[in-house]
């Protein structure tokens, strides 16, 4: 409702919601309390604090999972040294094989030379980790060795006519390489020598000592 007077225009507004018609009455504009204009103002759309008693159960006492750092990949350099180093090598009795077969052991693999005569023949290697079975048979004389690759388990490699303590040495190499392998053993630290030591060591059997090796 608009009223006139001599100092201007005065603009009034009923609080007891009475119609506009009825005239003679004026009433006061009544001014917003503190706790409206806080709870009209800014601070209403700031966040409540959580307390300690609100979080909920699965959320106490959680924290980031841990990073797990892998360890570095080997340099070409550290694979060509730990595969040039031979640890043990055998190879079959001439006459009986006219060009004669030969077993190389290192670090990393076995390699198997068949026929070998002016360089030419059969060559294959074997990772250690791809080994499944060693075995050697022998003979009143002689004795065979057998290796066994777990991605071609019906292809054998058998080299025959060998000398029975070389071809048990080498048994025993390759099972402590097998065994080293499994175990995450790093074998660079290690010399030729301690390295044959060990390893013979670790891939003996109860069985050898029966051979008198």
């Amino acid at each position: 409702m608009v009223r006139k007077s001599r100092a201007g225009t005065i603009l009034l507004r009923r609080q007891d919601g009475a119609s506009q018609k009825k005239r003679g009455t004026i009433f006061e504009a009544k001014p917003k309390s503190t706790e409206q204009k806080r709870t009209n103002g800014s601070s209403r759309d700031k966040p409540k604090p959580v307390l300690a008693d609100e979080i909920p159960e699965n959320k106490v006492g959680t924290s980031t999972p841990a990073i797990e750092l892998t360890q570095p990949s080997r340099t070409l350099e550290e694979i060509s040294q730990t595969s040039a180093r031979v640890i043990y090598q055998i190879k079959t009795i001439f006459p009986f094989v006219l060009f004669p077969d030969e077993i190389i052991v290192d670090e990393e693999k076995v390699s198997i030379i068949i026929g070998n005569f002016y360089q030419s023949g059969y060559l294959r290697s074997v990772m250690i980790k791809d080994i499944s079975n060693v075995s050697v048979n022998t003979s009143m004389f002689f004795s065979s060795f057998t290796i066994v690759d777990r991605n071609y388990v019906e292809d054998e490699l058998v080299i025959r006519f060998l000398r029975r303590n070389e071809a048990f040495k080498m048994r025993r190499i390759l099972m402590g390489l097998i065994i080293s392998d499994e175990n995450k053993v790093d074998l660079s630290a290690y010399s030729i020598k301690d390295l044959r030591k060990y390893l013979e060591k670790i891939g003996a059997s109860r069985t050898d000592d029966s051979y008198n090796l």
